[in-house]
């Protein structure tokens, strides 16, 4: 909808220029145009609300997913949790290459040990 200045709507307009147009029949025309542009104000507002609900609502799904990692996280953490997930198959059991890995110093100060003894 184009809405146009004074100037534009009377001044230049061709009937005015033949002094075919009344005041009245500008407010007329002014008054529908109002009055669609208050339709289009309200259309507007609803379309706003409405995506202002799906903001809200992405919003809360964002903070529960941010709660649930946490919490994924936190169970991580915890080394019963995680044997059990992996005897149950829900997580990958590491290799035995990978345990040598994270207890290094376990397995160095068993093979030292075992050097030691003739």
């Amino acid at each position: 909808m184009e809405i146009k200045t004074w100037v534009e709507r009377c001044n230049d307009h061709p009937d005015h220029q033949t002094g075919m147009v009344s005041n009245d029949m500008i407010r007329a025309r002014m008054g529908e145009e109002i009055a669609d542009l208050r339709i289009e104000v309200e259309r507007l507002r609803a379309e706003n609300e409405q995506k202002q609900w799906l903001i809200d609502d992405a919003r809360v799904h964002r903070n529960d997913l941010r709660a649930e990692i946490e919490r994924t996280f936190a169970l991580l953490k915890d080394p019963n949790v995680v044997s059990i997930n992996m005897l149950r198959g829900i997580i990958a059991m590491p290799s035995v290459e990978q345990i040598k890995h994270i207890y290094a110093s376990v397995f160095d100060e068993r093979d030292e040990a075992l050097e030691e003894k003739p």
